[in-house]
């Protein structure tokens, strides 16, 4: 999963969006919060879980976690404040405004949304408008610096409050499976077979 996701946001013309798919408990949002340090340091990660009263208790208030989640990623040395974003429009320029700095420093930022199935949910309850959506396709397509990632236990075929197939055509699904049985083997074996702790040799390395 991580060479395939390496993969997509090395492309030369930039991502056209991922879907990070997996059944409950697949580890999804483990590896999505672990993707430092496995991917190139020229792409900076926020990630932004939306079962985070933070973010979906209005529209605004998702705006405002996914540019403070992006701005600490983008800038982690500086103590910068994240503007105020109250509207698309605001938040539309924000992003133009993000994607403008990355281009500069040749730079690229991974925006994950976890849980994403709750974002439909909200605009099933009119917490959000379809407008939202619509704004994050346009970014897909014109910030080619910034990759939108949604990851959740549901395809897009599944979710009921909107037409996300419509919005996210040009996202590319990535399926985080279960482990294989060579890969459960080792992990119940050498659950600490990659530790830096001991010498590749070292005897005493545990085992089971």
């Amino acid at each position: 999963v991580l060479g395939d996701l390496d993969r997509q946001l090395t492309l030369s013309a930039g991502c056209p969006g991922l879907i990070l798919y997996g059944r409950r408990r697949m580890g999804k949002s483990t590896l999505l919060r672990n993707l430092e340090g496995f991917l190139p340091i020229s792409v900076r990660i926020a990630v932004i879980s939306m079962q985070n009263p933070d973010a979906f208790t209005s529209q605004a208030d998702v705006l405002d976690a996914i540019a403070r989640q992006a701005l600490e990623a983008i800038q982690p040395e500086q103590k910068a404040t994240a503007p105020t974003i109250a509207t698309l429009k605001d938040f539309f320029q924000w992003l133009a405004d993000c994607n403008a700095r990355l281009a500069e420093t040749d730079r690229r930022l991974l925006l994950a949304i976890d849980e994403y199935e709750n974002l439909d949910r909200k605009l099933g309850e009119g917490t959000f408008s379809e407008d939202l959506l619509a704004t994050v396709r346009e970014s897909i397509q014109t910030h080619r610096q910034i990759t939108w990632v949604f990851a959740g236990s549901h395809a897009i075929t599944e979710l009921t409050h909107a037409p996300w197939p419509s919005y996210l055509v040009s996202a590319r699904t990535l399926e985080v499976p279960p482990f294989t049985e060579a890969e459960t083997r080792r992990l119940l074996t050498e659950p600490l077979r990659y530790s830096s702790l001991w010498r590749d040799d070292d005897s005493k390395r545990p085992r089971f």
